[in-house]
């Protein structure tokens, strides 16, 4: 762990530039990959009643696409919990974060609220969880204006096995069919996709279809291994390029390899999925067993790239080993990287200041165009952005290189010349 000096945050936050230590890590028998810290907004104000910024006690979900940073709220008492959009997320340093005005407003018991959010193109999905099935689990909003485009309540399909619980994501399905927002439930042995802007069911988790919509069909089965039984997902996600799935189960993770539409397979050739970390019997292992505790998280990280101090390149997984609610869990140790085949990848963080011990909840966003990581910290309120270094951004280890808000004007400036 390094952490950037006191003079180069200055001049970072003045100036609106990254000075990243050290020179590239050499090659050797372990894969590693290395985080730059670039950005850090306090979300302080979203945690006061009284304060128009509220979202819920503590951030429980964030979504990031190198435009657009969103946070959704997690309640420790009844309120009301919502989202807000970060609308100055260019800016690099210690940040103060602007806001939106607050939507997706739910009254929401204690230890309960938002759980989890992701973004695509225009389109904001969002899980959120009050303990039981409701029409608010899933909703999906226009990123221009912050408006809801449906929930589950605009289907007319059943949304009994729907509890928010375990993500939501997007599944690219495959050639384009079945492509849509996914999830899955705690207790739910499939996952369901519905299209992100109609809400029109794909695959349901129940299992059959209904009147109003004839042509829904079951989600493919998730469970670990094979056949069908419950599951106490907490998060989802999805390889872009090849809609392969993987999951956070008991503090593990599990994986589906993508044979179709709605199938995925196991290592042995079975409907379901394998597990890729565990704890045991499988190159990394985590901490134990908790399937009944929150804020276990993924995200699959496509296209990283090997330039500047970072020497990995390819896809890669990262998720928390959230065994308990300890309060003195180190990020350093918290937070694992492993390959799309189960080996470890060792990070290494480049921060602004080391950051406090946790309860070990953290969620994160990716954004390929900009290589740029989102970490959102449960306990202690904050949202980072780290730099992946790539060759259109970063001119060579050690450098001062150009900060966030040149890498979100390149990434403007590739989405125009690619539309």
């Amino acid at each position: 762990m390094r952490t950037i000096t006191t003079d180069c945050a200055n001049s970072l936050r003045m100036a609106g530039v990254a000075c990243i230590i050290g020179l590239a890590t050499a090659a050797t028998a372990d894969a590693q990959i290395t985080l730059n810290e670039i950005a850090r907004f306090s979300l302080n104000a979203t945690s006061g009643t009284g304060n128009a910024q509220f979202i819920g006690q503590n951030p429980g979900a964030v979504a990031w696409n190198g435009q657009k940073l969103y946070v959704a709220g997690y309640l420790s008492g009844t309120g009301t919990a919502s989202i807000i959009e970060i609308t100055n997320p260019s800016d690099t340093g210690f940040v103060t974060p602007t806001y939106s005005s607050v939507f997706g407003s739910i009254p929401t018991p204690g230890s309960r609220g938002y759980g989890g959010l992701a973004i695509k193109n225009s389109v904001l999905a969002a899980a959120w969880n009050n303990g039981s099935s409701s029409t608010n689990s899933m909703q999906s909003f226009t990123t221009t204006g912050n408006t809801r485009l449906w929930n589950l309540s605009a289907s007319g399909t059943s949304t009994s096995s729907t509890n928010g619980q375990a993500g939501v994501a997007f599944d690219p399905g495959v050639s384009g069919t079945g492509a849509g927002v996914a999830w899955s439930a705690s207790g739910a042995g499939r996952r369901a996709v519905w299209d992100s802007v109609t809400g029109t069911p794909q695959y349901v988790l129940s299992g059959s279809s209904t009147p109003a919509n004839p042509s829904s069909q079951a989600g493919a089965l998730i469970s670990v291994n094979s056949g069908g039984g419950s599951t106490a997902w907490r998060d989802i996600d999805f390889n872009p390029s090849n809609g392969d799935v993987y999951l956070r189960w008991n503090n593990g993770v599990v994986k589906g390899i993508r044979s179709g539409p709605n199938l995925f397979l196991n290592g042995t050739g079975g409907p379901g999925t394998e597990i890729l970390v565990g704890f045991s019997g499988t190159p990394v292992t985590v901490s134990g067993s908790t399937p009944s505790v929150n804020g276990e998280n993924i995200t699959f990280m496509n296209g990283v790239q090997a330039f500047g101090n970072n020497s990995y390149a390819g896809d890669v997984l990262i998720f928390n080993d959230r065994s308990t609610t300890s309060t003195t869990q180190s990020w350093t140790t918290n937070m694992l990287f492993v390959t799309t085949s189960g080996s470890a990848v060792t990070p290494t963080w480049n921060f602004l200041a080391t950051p406090l011990a946790g309860n070990g909840y953290y969620d994160f966003g990716w954004d390929p165009t900009t290589s740029t990581l989102a970490v959102m910290d449960f306990q202690n309120r904050n949202v980072s952005i780290f730099s992946v270094p790539e060759p259109t951004t970063t001119a060579v280890a050690g450098m001062c290189t150009v900060g966030l808000a040149s890498l979100i004007l390149r990434g403007r400036r590739r989405s125009e010349n690619n539309s």
